[in-house]
């Protein structure tokens, strides 16, 4: 299925999720690395996470790849945009690392939290009235671990990898 096609497949407010999403972890991302606003470095996450957002499923295994192209893949696009020389292996292994473990421990928090209650009943002060409290659905709890896990690598600052001036030898 091809990013087009999967992206219709999510209707508009998936769309905005996705765009969202990577908004903001991309703005928090930049603040803490740089701290300089970077607007095409927005626009590539932008694009990056309506491209490979889509193709996410439960399958771990599945996401980590998809996790290392989109981070190496985003890396090199900044490269390329912003004639940088980044690690985009590094961001490819980051990206691996938050995409996988953000549906694997998205999963096994869903499955360890299905039995919680969906409300608690707390009573009055001092009266036998009682006012329910509604709790958020254990995949709510689990997408939401899944979500800051995905979008972690955003603060991982990668190194520039350019070769590095021969200072010994008086060359620069």
């Amino acid at each position: 299925m091809s990013g087009g096609a999967s992206l219709s497949a999510l209707g508009g407010r998936g769309t905005l999720g996705l765009l969202s999403t990577a908004v903001a972890f991309d703005v928090a991302g930049q603040s803490v690395q740089e701290g300089e606003y970077r607007p095409g470095q927005r626009v590539l996450a932008v694009q990056t996470a309506l491209t490979f957002g889509p193709l996410l499923s439960t399958s771990w295994r599945l996401n980590t790849a998809l996790g290392a192209t989109a981070g190496g893949g985003n890396v090199a696009a900044n490269n390329f945009y912003y004639d940088e020389n980044k690690s985009w292996e590094q961001e490819a292994f980051w990206g691996a690392v938050g995409a996988g473990s953000g549906t694997y421990f998205s999963s096994l928090i869903s499955n360890s939290l299905k039995d919680m209650p969906s409300s608690v009943a707390i009573p009055y002060f001092q009266t036998p009235a009682t006012t329910t409290i509604p709790l958020p659905a254990a995949t709510s709890v689990g997408k939401g671990v899944e979500t800051i896990l995905h979008g972690s690598p955003a603060f991982v600052p990668q190194p520039d990898i350019s070769p590095k001036p021969d200072t010994e030898r008086g060359e620069e």
